[in-house]
């Protein structure tokens, strides 16, 4: 694991809401977008990203906000801030910028940040809740009691560890093996936890 740096900003309406992820800190620098200008000189709606260093950023800088979203007070609110946020070796500040959401609810539902690389990206890429939890639960198990399940597990690691271009199939596991990861509980499990990570802020 490590420890990544990232230059927050207020993107919200509401002072209830946190800041999101802007940009990485490396070496001291960030990206920021800026308005594109035409031939005129007057802005455009396109953006460049340029390189700043952190200290021509002014954090004291504040913003106008409604104070709640049932409250149009208008108040002040730290428009940047800073974070730090712990991720697997293997993943780059960048790519996790841009997959943020995809990965806090992958992580959410109960996949380790410590699982390997390679079956966190196989998880990532079911977009199905109910479906992407019973495989998180079947790749989570240390002891099998069925040994139904130990060979789905076992056929799924096959999978994963053959080499995208030598798979037989785009899956590992048929839509009836799938079926069998997923029952009533497991659906209203993940939609809780699907629902609970949407607010969570």
């Amino acid at each position: 694991m490590k420890t990544v740096q990232f230059l927050c900003k207020q993107m919200g309406e509401n002072s209830t809401t946190s800041h999101d992820l802007y940009s990485e800190i490396v070496n001291g620098k960030v990206k920021i977008s800026v308005p594109r200008k035409d031939e005129n000189g007057r802005k455009t709606l396109s953006y460049d990203k340029i390189e700043k260093d952190l200290s021509e950023i002014n954090m004291n800088e504040t913003i106008s906000v409604c104070l709640a979203f049932d409250n149009d007070m208008l108040v002040q609110k730290e428009l940047w801030s800073i974070r730090e946020v712990q991720l697997p070796d293997w993943l780059s500040g960048e790519e996790y910028l841009r997959m943020e959401i995809r990965f806090k609810y992958l992580w959410g539902f109960g996949c380790s940040m410590e699982t390997p690389e390679k079956i966190q990206r196989f998880l990532l890429d079911i977009s199905d809740e109910a479906l992407r939890l019973g495989y998180i639960k079947l790749l989570s198990t240390k002891n099998f009691k069925s040994p139904v399940r130990e060979s789905l597990y076992n056929q799924v690691m096959a999978w994963i560890d053959t080499n995208p271009e030598d798979r037989k199939y785009g899956k590992p596991l048929s839509w009836k093996q799938e079926a069998m990861l997923v029952n009533r509980h497991v659906m209203l499990e993940a939609k809780q936890k699907s629902t609970s990570l949407y607010w969570r802020r």
